[in-house]
């Protein structure tokens, strides 16, 4: 049991290396992954959405939420993803 913990720990160092020390690594992780992920719950939301019988108020009141709060999210996710651009820029000049 005590192998097996540590064979985690030593990937999990791995991974958090690689993540610190690879920025375009660190950039698909993080930003652009996460923003693929965020458009495709948007478009399955949307679809859901315009699939849902306009009669069912609820169901589509409880789509609409998590339509706009993945479109909030996604913003935010966005907004970070271009100060890290500029950060990746400014750190490209001074190298």
């Amino acid at each position: 049991m005590f192998h097996h913990h540590q064979e985690h720990d030593e990937e999990a160092e791995r991974f958090v290396y690689k993540l610190t020390s690879d920025l375009d690594y660190f950039e698909q992780f993080f930003y652009k992954d996460v923003i693929n992920d965020y458009n495709n719950i948007i478009e399955q939301l949307q679809k859901q959405y315009e699939q849902t019988p306009a009669s069912d108020y609820f169901m589509r009141a409880r789509i609409q939420s998590g339509l706009e709060q993945s479109k909030r999210d996604l913003a935010k996710t966005q907004a970070e993803y271009d100060k890290f651009k500029e950060y990746k820029t400014r750190t490209a000049i001074c190298k």
